[in-house]
């Protein structure tokens, strides 16, 4: 990333570029390479310049987008002032906790939800699954829920069956939009996904 002139800037268009691919189904950060229409002279007239400056003294490049990525998932509306607080450090340190101990992340989520048994992906009549109400509760981590749809492929059939479901049409629009940046980031492949759901899901429902 080219060094802008202006202090905060090259935040501030990080900013808005992942801000848009959370929030816009007709951009793509990676389709556009995080470039945006959005002009430096908007930023210039905005009140709160100095809480991208802040961010930017302390976060470069990729680890900008990373910063980004994790605070809009931590909180959509993605307000400048939370993002430059405590709170948005906290979220970026929390995210990259989850990140770095993603394999241990999951044979701890896979071990707990073994208890439930396979039940957990069935929607009846439209009703939320256990496993949606459990990331919905926060038990769940919507890492889990991607790795788990990795093997089981279950999202379709709960597209399918919630059809409408504002909920689950806002949480899977916020999985849509994590996933290219978790498969950027999560380093662990198909196989290994594989290995974690057999040896502590799939091995401990017949024990």
């Amino acid at each position: 990333m080219i060094q802008s002139e202006y202090a905060g800037l090259d935040a501030y268009l990080t900013y808005m570029a992942v801000k848009m691919h959370f929030s816009k189904n007709n951009y793509d950060y990676f389709k556009y390479n995080g470039k945006t229409t959005t002009k430096p002279e908007s930023f210039l007239k905005r009140r709160d310049k100095f809480f991208f400056e802040k961010i930017e003294r302390k976060y470069k490049d990729e680890e900008l987008v990373k910063y980004f990525v994790a605070n809009f998932l931590d909180d959509p509306k993605g307000w400048s002032g939370t993002i430059a607080s405590n709170k948005g450090s906290d979220a970026y340190t929390e995210w990259k906790k989850s990140i770095s101990g993603l394999s241990y992340h999951l044979r701890t989520q896979f071990t707990m939800l073994s208890e439930y048994g396979n039940d957990i992906y069935v929607s009846d009549n439209g009703n939320h699954p256990l496993l949606l109400k459990m990331f919905m509760r926060n038990q769940v981590s919507i890492e889990t829920l991607i790795c788990i749809n990795v093997i089981m492929k279950f999202f379709g059939y709960w597209n399918t069956q919630m059809e409408f479901d504002p909920i689950w049409e806002d949480t899977y629009a916020k999985i849509k939009a994590y996933r290219p940046f978790f498969k950027q980031y999560a380093m662990i492949d198909k196989q290994k996904i594989m290995e974690l759901y057999q040896k502590f899901f799939l091995d401990n429902l017949q024990k």
